[in-house]
């Protein structure tokens, strides 16, 4: 098997079919076929990067249990008493966003989200809902302390998954909408706020000082709607796209042993055969390919995976580790008060949060652009990291999505794509990453016919 693969691979080297596997009248897992088939394996860092996401998660509850324990108890307290800061009292001339405005959009959308379980095939109980929300509200603190400190998100896409695939196995379009409210409301809730310190969308809006809502009849009434507005808008584009592009880019998932189509993979169109090179890696992994991940750990299960006697028991134990890791640095910080210790947070351990999809070609240029930045550039040219830093990064990570655009159609798009492929695409270091033993999938040790490694029960 490669090292880093975001795929799955069966005993014989061979990637992972999952229909061979699953009872194709209801779409669910079948134990004896699974057990006449294969366990299922993955890469070296794939599977490193579920232990890391596991101690990932525990770090970070010991982490804001161990710093800013107090300093949750006291404001959960006192929130509602507190005196104002300058800044609030500042904004306190302008009329604060009422809070039944949350409880009516809280409400409207549990309702959406009941409907849409219960009126379409789901297989997922109201309940399992709930339980979502309630990891999501949990983790917002803790998480929110570490991103507000360290600009880095923990995800808990890997969590969710484990949970609801040991609380209702064998359903992987459960899995996908347990995951989807467990971390995207989470994600979302943390984003609002973020975006509350300098937008209008919630006050007060400390850093700049504006008006935080527009609600009387006598001022601007369209303010007041941006963030609804936008959510609609771009929500409904984005699912209009993703329904067109499932209709009109070709490729159909098949079984690679019975070559039978399965309708519920159809129009996959990030799978290795799309003709077109249409990988999307990242939305791949949690989006189009929602049945990969679904077969890893919610139709074969967690308890096939990670359950004492599995291949993969070991990665259990990177819960203990990521628990007790916190505290190694806050007991040297005790001794050594101006020790580097204190500035060693969860974050180190969701370093690998994107990995896979995303392989050195990604890390690699990331790490070097982040020391020369924020260390060199940093420590010797403040100045101007001061005042253009953050400007630069916005300036390029736009100018990349103008770039796309632009290559789009002056090279993909215009006959056919041979200007692209007759010019730039034949550029060294656009193929030289073609030409290696990894791109080859060239292995270190070839099985026999018949031949199988791992596990000879499952």
């Amino acid at each position: 098997m490669p090292i880093l693969s975001s795929n799955s691979y069966n005993n014989e080297f061979k990637k992972y079919d999952v229909a061979r596997i699953l009872n194709q009248a209801e779409m669910k897992f079948d134990s004896k076929a699974y057990e006449g088939y294969s366990p299922l394996y993955l890469s070296t860092t794939f599977a490193l990067s579920y232990g890391l996401s596991f101690a990932t998660i525990t770090a970070t509850l010991s982490h804001a249990f161990i710093y800013y324990r107090r300093q949750i108890w006291n404001q959960a307290r006192r929130s509602l008493q507190e005196q104002p800061d300058v800044h609030a009292r500042l904004m306190s001339r302008y009329p604060q966003v009422p809070d039944w405005w949350y409880y009516t959009i809280f409400v409207i959308f549990f309702g959406f989200g009941v409907i849409s379980i219960e009126l379409w095939p789901t297989q997922m109980p109201v309940w399992a809902l709930l339980l979502a929300l309630v990891i999501a509200f949990v983790y917002v603190i803790p998480v929110g302390i570490v991103q507000a400190i360290t600009n880095q998100e923990i995800a808990l896409n890997v969590i969710t998954e484990l949970i609801i695939g040991y609380v209702l196995p064998g359903r992987p379009i459960t899995m996908m909408m347990f995951k989807t409210w467990g971390y995207i409301v989470r994600r979302s809730g943390l984003s609002v706020q973020t975006n509350a310190n300098t937008t209008i969308v919630d006050g007060p809006s400390h850093d700049i000082h504006i008006r935080p809502e527009v609600g009387s009849l006598h001022e601007d009434p369209s303010a007041a709607y941006v963030l609804g507005t936008g959510t609609v808008i771009a929500g409904t584009t984005q699912l209009g796209v993703q329904v067109w592009m499932f209709n009109h880019i070709p490729s159909v998932y098949r079984s690679r042993s019975t070559a039978t189509e399965i309708p519920f993979l159809n129009s996959m169109m990030c799978d290795e055969n799309q003709p077109n090179g249409f990988t999307c890696p990242h939305t791949g992994v949690f989006g189009v390919s929602s049945v990969i991940w679904g077969m890893r750990l919610c139709v074969i299960g967690p308890r096939r995976m990670f359950s004492k006697g599995s291949t993969y028991y070991p990665l259990v134990y990177f819960f203990l580790i990521g628990a007790i890791a916190p505290w190694i640095p806050w007991l040297i910080n005790k001794r050594y008060p101006n020790s580097f210790m204190k500035y060693v947070h969860p974050v180190l351990f969701a370093g690998t949060n994107l990995l896979p999809p995303a392989t050195a070609l990604n890390f690699v240029p990331w790490a070097i652009t982040g020391f020369i930045f924020q260390y060199y550039i940093r420590r010797r040219h403040f100045s101007w990291w001061t005042k253009y830093n953050y400007v630069l990064s916005a300036a390029l990570d736009s100018g990349t999505a103008v770039a796309v655009i632009l290559i789009y159609f002056a090279l993909q798009y215009p006959q056919n794509g041979h200007i692209g492929k007759d010019t730039i695409q034949k550029w060294w270091g656009n193929t030289v990453h073609l030409s290696g033993a990894d791109a080859r999938e060239t292995p270190l040790k070839r099985l026999a016919d018949g031949e199988t490694f791992g596990a000879s029960t499952w």
